[in-house]
């Protein structure tokens, strides 16, 4: 473990710490925080919801749980794509048409076209 730790420490001394560094931390801060506000933002949405959509309390939580429910379906096929493809290809498309559902996700009417809408959204999400 020890000899990793000084091997790393080798690499990063010859690379150095530049503004690549800090693009890609940004870049992937940002897309962590696009995937915690599509599981966690149902939370503030789901009361308004239930009025609007005239929905059961089953259907509340449904509608809560499908973006869990899209990490969990799709985080091991994203590894894999990613692994294969590159992360940088696979995050320019699969990120640009989860917003467009997400956007789509906003003028549903009825609970089955929200909970289909809102688990393709975060089931494009790719695990980063």
């Amino acid at each position: 473990m020890n000899m990793q730790l000084n091997e790393f420490d080798t690499v990063m001394e010859q690379i150095g710490f530049g503004k690549v560094h800090c693009y890609i931390m940004l870049t992937l801060g940002l897309l962590q925080m696009l995937t915690i506000h599509e599981t966690m933002g149902m939370g503030i949405i789901a009361p308004s919801a239930v009025c609007d959509l005239r929905m059961s309390l089953v259907q509340l939580s449904t509608i809560t749980a499908a973006a869990f429910l899209g990490i969990i379906c799709s985080s091991y096929f994203w590894g894999y794509i990613t692994d294969k493809m590159g992360r940088r290809w696979i995050l320019l498309h699969t990120i640009s048409i989860s917003n467009f559902c997400s956007i789509i996700s906003m003028f549903m009417v009825s609970f089955t076209s929200f909970f289909v809408m809102r688990f393709l959204t975060v089931l494009l999400v790719p695990a980063l």
